[in-house]
């Protein structure tokens, strides 16, 4: 249990000052005519939490070799399905446009993913004798 945790913290960590940092950079090339002027704090942390949760939650399930391509992998499949579909609603509801933002953006969700990925496998170890011992 307390490797949950750690990998949960680690995990919200990672995303939370990986984005924030990525964004604050990027921030004249991400804004659009609707941007708010004062961002929803919260909200902000309350993705980070339950991407967190998430990834730290379901890693245990879906590792079999805890090998470092696997890491990887399951980093760029949760990075993935954090990021891509909202990103394709937004552009499909409102005129936000695909253009090399969104790439960067979607770019940069995967490497923060797999980063993530990384340290929670790192963390929560990952073969069966790490299973065993836990």
């Amino acid at each position: 249990m307390l490797r949950l945790i750690l990998s949960a913290v680690a995990a919200f960590f990672i995303s939370n000052i990986g984005n924030t940092a990525y964004y604050a950079i990027t921030a004249d090339w991400n804004r659009l005519s609707f941007t708010r002027e004062e961002p929803l704090i919260g909200l902000f942390v309350a993705h980070h939490v339950l991407y967190a949760a998430l990834v730290a939650g379901l890693y245990p399930r879906f590792r079999r070799s805890g090998s470092a391509l696997e890491s990887l992998a399951f980093g760029l499949v949760t990075g993935t399905l954090v990021f891509v579909p909202n990103a394709l609603v937004v552009r499909g509801a409102w005129e936000v446009p695909v253009n090399l933002a969104f790439l960067s953006n979607t770019a940069f969700a995967l490497f923060i993913g797999v980063l993530v990925g990384v340290a929670v496998a790192l963390i929560q170890g990952g073969g069966a004798a790490d299973r065993a011992s836990a």
